[in-house]
């Protein structure tokens, strides 16, 4: 990254903030920009709540603003962070494939209007994922008069289970998944009840297959909630994994997450 920065005069430490120039008047960017450096920034992050700016419809893609962004940034000496925009799908997707929003410990599944709230391992919404980013990645690849200030990307936003109760989506791919891994984990259901404990309230399981997701009104034994935890913080890394596996075929820049609140 050593190019990047003497050819900007841009060097660590690097003190800057989010940006969203999708969500303000396209004509104050500029003034945006004077105040950053007024405030002594030199690196701005955009992009990582945009998914409807850089996809209006669905294959539509539009990163027009982004380089736009990006060049004016140049010009003034701050270098960008590139968010991937996965963690906000728009109404587009949200709408016409509701199964892969997330389903929490009531049953109830979410709708388009927040954010994270989409289910991460739903393979409808990795799919779309994997196009957007490497739409993007492609227009932002190393070489490109777009990734000249670029020095890093941040995958997704804020990885977390943004459910009511912090325990994740609920949905039947998450159960079957979670379900599967059970059985590469622990071979069989005496081993699994074993190693719970599940002789307590004669929780013993007989099949694989009897084992519930976590529900809102029902005390869970201890061993199976660590272990659903446990799975979601793995299907996270696994997501993760998969967006930085497309990145690194068009960039080198640092890759990295942004820390949940």
């Amino acid at each position: 990254y050593k190019r990047q920065y003497l050819m900007f005069n841009i060097a660590p430490p690097f003190y800057g903030s989010a940006y969203y120039p999708e969500s303000w008047d396209k004509t104050i960017i500029d003034e945006d920009i004077r105040l950053m450096k007024e405030s002594g920034l030199n690196t701005a992050r955009i992009g990582e709540f945009a998914w409807k700016t850089m996809e209006p419809q669905e294959g539509i893609y539009d990163f027009s603003l982004f380089k736009k962004v990006a060049e004016k940034l140049k010009e003034n000496g701050i270098a960008i962070v590139m968010g991937t925009p996965t963690c906000t799908p728009p109404a587009w997707l949200t709408c016409s494939h509701p199964e892969i929003m997330q389903i929490n410990t009531r049953g109830e599944r979410s709708t388009h209007g927040a954010r994270r709230n989409a289910c991460i391992n739903n393979p409808v919404y990795l799919e779309y994922c994997d196009k957007i980013v490497t739409k993007q990645a492609k227009a932002f690849a190393d070489g490109s008069a777009a990734a000249e200030n670029l020095i890093g990307w941040q995958i997704d936003n804020e990885l977390y289970n943004n459910t009511p109760d912090g325990r994740g989506c609920c949905c039947p791919v998450c159960r079957n998944k979670f379900i599967q891994r059970l059985k590469e984990k622990y071979g069989t259901i005496d081993v699994l009840n074993d190693a719970w404990g599940l002789d307590v309230w004669s929780l013993r399981y007989d099949s694989f297959e009897q084992i519930p997701v976590p529900r809102h009104d029902i005390w869970h034994h201890p061993a199976f909630l660590s272990e659903w935890m446990r799975f979601h913080a793995d299907s996270y890394a696994e997501f993760t994994a998969r967006q930085a596996e497309i990145i690194r075929k068009y960039s080198s820049c640092l890759l990295y997450t942004s820390p949940s609140p």
